[in-house]
């Protein structure tokens, strides 16, 4: 420890001060593990009112300047307390309380190459597409070296996305082929196709985007090519049947298919 500074004042409560620092026998810095009782760096005069300051706060900024800040407070000292009182009772100039502090020059800064074509290959609306380029988080010193992107400031994040207007890219309704007519063996029948919305340059999906566009028939009234069947009588009353004249109904041909069949041809 060095010897005790002068006293702030000339008369009155005064303030001395000395350094004290922790070392080995070797002369090395020790931590505070190694600090059995720790001696004063202060000295106060009885009922002195003198400004007293807390640690520096950390640097605002891990690299490039920054700010840190202190709590700095005027007390009297005695042997039993230490009271806060107004700054006009101490006799010496106040401390700082805040700092410019700078614990790294160089602060990595973002990077970014070039917007990527407004290609059909990247169609994300009808009539709009994206286009995309790369950014890299680089020392400020040396661009040749690559970090982390949390090394960066994240709040100018360059944009990495942005969308382009592409007039190729029109969604359209694709339809798939219509399926048979069915029923088969009827007079009349229907026949379905699939719907499915994609992109018109490459007939990719393209989701959502043919909301607007007015849909296809999906469905419509066929009639069945004639379906050659095993024609018998299910029913004992056919002939009775032919002879009402009632095979003109398609109830009764159904269930007397050969008697009514016959019934024509002849």
């Amino acid at each position: 420890m060095s010897l005790w500074e002068s006293c702030f004042v000339e008369c009155g409560g005064g303030i001395q001060r000395r350094k004290v620092t922790c070392v080995h026998d070797r002369k090395e810095a020790c931590g505070p593990q190694n600090i059995i009782a720790r001696p004063s760096d202060i000295k106060h005069s009885k009922n002195s009112a003198v400004y007293i300051t807390s640690d520096w706060s950390k640097c605002s900024r891990t690299c490039g300047y920054g700010f840190q800040t202190r709590k700095v407070t005027c007390n009297i000292v005695t042997d039993k307390y230490i009271k806060i009182v107004s700054d006009k009772q101490c006799n010496e100039e106040k401390p700082e309380n805040h700092s410019v502090c700078q614990d790294n020059p160089f602060c990595p800064v973002w990077r970014d190459g070039q917007w990527s074509e407004c290609s059909v290959k990247t169609c994300k609306l009808d009539g709009i597409a994206v286009q995309t380029k790369e950014i890299h988080c680089n020392a400020e010193n040396n661009q040749t070296i690559t970090l982390p992107h949390n090394k960066c400031d994240i709040k100018v994040r360059p944009q990495t996305h942005r969308q382009c207007i592409n007039e190729e890219c029109e969604a359209i309704w694709k339809t798939s082929k219509w399926t048979l007519c069915k029923p088969r063996c009827s007079k009349t029948g229907k026949k379905t196709r699939l719907l499915s919305c994609v992109w018109k340059h490459n007939k990719m999906q393209a989701k959502d985007n043919c909301k607007s566009k007015p849909k296809p028939l999906l469905r419509k009234v066929c009639r069945p090519k004639h379906c050659k069947m095993k024609c018998f009588d299910s029913s004992r009353y056919c002939s009775i049947t032919k002879l009402l004249n009632m095979c003109r109904y398609s109830k009764f041909r159904e269930r007397c298919c050969a008697t009514c069949t016959n019934s024509v041809l002849t």
